[in-house]
């Protein structure tokens, strides 16, 4: 055979190496597509893995997570439930829910003032601010033993030295001020300017122990209307979280068992819920939207 032959031959075989490479990749290549085809439709149709028994998984590996927030998550209840003993034990509600005077006495509950157990505010005018609620009224508190029933205004009331003795009974006073002992219309005067007795006061209500005016006729002339209302709103805002504050302690108190029994039982019907979504999740989640927008349907 000649050098031509021969290089034929060679061309021919470089040919067939290729084509046969060729189709190869090609197999391989559609091998692979199809493979990732039927991955795709078996998870398309959410096919569980199969069980193998021989799969142990990281076992050696595993160990608890976000230990030491656990660690923190529990100095934390013990923290709090020592200060909630603590302030059990150290601490008197009395001091947030019955009204003190001006010398910090507690109206009905202190020894001094055992038998006076309503709070009167001498200037109603001062309770305009509206920190009131909060800081309190910057005018002199006294405990009286009932709210005053009539009104009382010192200038027009036209002080009489021979009638001393019933017009001091109208004064309301602080505990210093002894009024048998005034016999003088000085005097009184005297103690209304220094603001240790009141210079007017209205018919008033005892709402949660402190006074709060029912009538403002006759005094519109002599004070401020807009301070007073204001101040009125003001002390009346302050009576209302007292006697919620009350309720709510009361309330506590009385019916602590109950309490007590609601958190057990709530707690156990949580676990149970808590148990039941390992199999029936779906349903649970389902129930507890449904129950929750039902209830507050029936609330409305």
């Amino acid at each position: 055979m000649d050098d031509s032959g021969k290089e034929l031959l060679r061309n021919d075989s470089r040919r067939l190496s290729t084509i046969s490479n060729s189709r190869r990749f090609s197999n391989v290549s559609n091998s692979k597509r199809l493979s990732i085809v039927s991955d795709s439709r078996r998870f398309s149709r959410r096919e569980s893995f199969r069980y193998d028994g021989e799969f142990r998984g990281p076992l050696a590996n595993r160990s608890c997570t976000d230990v030491i927030f656990l660690l923190m998550f529990f100095i934390f209840l013990i923290i709090f439930g020592f200060a909630g003993y603590y302030a059990h034990r150290e601490g008197d509600l009395n001091k947030l829910l019955v009204p003190r005077d001006t010398k910090g006495w507690q109206c009905g509950k202190d020894s001094e003032v055992v038998d006076k157990p309503n709070l009167f505010f001498f200037d109603l005018s001062k309770c305009a601010d509206p920190l009131v609620p909060i800081e309190g009224c910057p005018t002199p508190q006294v405990c009286v033993k009932e709210c005053p029933k009539t009104s009382f205004y010192h200038e027009r009331a036209q002080c009489d030295r021979e009638k001393i003795q019933v017009y001091r009974q109208k004064l309301i006073c602080t505990s210093e001020i002894d009024l048998n002992n005034i016999t003088d219309c000085n005097e009184v005067d005297k103690y209304v300017k220094d603001n240790k007795c009141a210079l007017w006061y209205l018919p008033s209500e005892s709402l949660s122990n402190i006074c709060i005016p029912a009538s403002f006729q006759d005094v519109w002339q002599t004070i401020n209307r807009s301070e007073v209302i204001q101040g009125l709103l003001n002390i009346q805002m302050m009576g209302s979280i007292n006697g919620i504050g009350q309720l709510i302690v009361e309330d506590t108190i009385n019916l602590w068992p109950v309490l007590a029994g609601g958190f057990i039982i709530a707690a156990v019907c949580s676990l149970i819920i808590i148990a039941i979504m390992r199999w029936v999740a779906g349903p649970i989640v389902w129930i507890s939207i449904i129950g929750v927008l039902a209830l507050l349907g029936i609330g409305e």
